[in-house]
């Protein structure tokens, strides 16, 4: 929730522009109201230098704004030229703005600009008290000119259309802004170990039909499978064809290699260079059996699965 500091122009003695009974004063403080109204609907704290006609030196102004320690400070005016066919929105910063100054009055300017497709004055520099004794980021609206009659029309008409549009601009300036994403992991090139692997799966699946994914990952399925088929190769009546000693290779390949690797299946380090021994304790029959640590030559790889 940021703090955000309205300050309706004028007020009391001073009316500000006029134009017949119509008084800036009072345009300046209906929409601060309703636009403080419209802000804390919206979750924000708003604090306003006055919400009633009364007078408020530029000095308190600026110092209600910094004794809040406000996020923002926004100054509410309508226009006013001894040319009654001037007309249009402008924003008021310091002569000395910061780039987030100007960037958040840009996009209040353009807000309220976008709203009855009123002439656009831009976004000018002045030499304001209130907007350079202000600590926070500080702007002034100026929403059209009290002396031209069109002007008026459109601030009537569109009133709560300008609320809404300008408290809309003043919570994309506070509300934080979205964490950028991390960017997506680079998939790692497929290794030696992980196509020798995905080569056990596909041996797996069509020799002794088990039903695996190959993806080159050594994990706790493809272990399960490798023990379960060697477990059923051991089982077989002698003279029948037998891949035991495959699949005793493949177990001892791939946890010899894949430091993540399950160890429910003991693995003893490597007795010989190039040569990993493994000791397979598995159930035959509902016997243990025993498959003695025999070194297998392998090619070897470095790599962590």
């Amino acid at each position: 929730m940021a703090t955000i500091v309205l300050d309706p122009g004028h007020g009391g003695h001073d009316p500000g522009a006029v134009n017949g009974s119509r008084m800036e004063k009072n345009d300046n403080l209906r929409l601060g109201l309703a636009l403080r109204n419209r802000l804390q609907q919206l979750g924000q704290n708003v604090v306003m230098t006055r919400d009633s006609d009364v007078f408020v030196s530029l000095a308190d102004r600026s110092l209600v704004s910094n004794q809040n320690n406000a996020d923002l400070f926004v100054s509410l005016h309508r226009n006013a030229f001894t040319n009654a066919q001037a007309n249009g929105i402008e924003t008021i910063v310091s002569t000395t703005p910061s780039q987030v100054e100007r960037d958040n009055a840009q996009l209040v300017q353009h807000a309220m600009v976008n709203v009855a497709a009123q002439s656009d004055r831009g976004v000018k520099p002045m030499n304001f008290a209130v907007l350079r004794n202000t600590l926070a980021p500080a702007m002034m609206t100026e929403l059209g000119f009290i002396s031209n009659t069109r002007d008026n029309q459109l601030f009537d008409q569109h009133f709560n259309a300008y609320v809404n549009a300008i408290a809309d601009a003043i919570m994309t300036i506070v509300r934080p802004a979205p964490p950028t994403p991390a960017p997506p992991p680079v998939p790692r090139p497929p290794t030696v170990f992980d196509r020798i692997v995905a080569a056990i799966q596909n041996t797996l699946n069509s020799l002794f039909r088990q039903n695996l994914r190959v993806d080159g990952v050594y994990g706790p399925q493809t272990q399960q499978a490798l023990v379960d088929s060697l477990q059923a190769e051991l089982t077989k009546p002698q003279g029948e064809p037998n891949h035991s000693n495959y699949l005793i290779w493949a177990l001892q390949y791939a946890n010899g290699h894949c430091t993540n690797a399950p160890q429910s299946i003991p693995v003893e380090p490597p007795h010989y260079p190039n040569q990993l021994s493994l000791h397979l304790e598995i159930t035959v029959n509902g016997r243990p059996y025993e498959v003695a640590p025999t070194p297998v030559p392998i090619t070897p790889v470095v790599d962590v699965c």
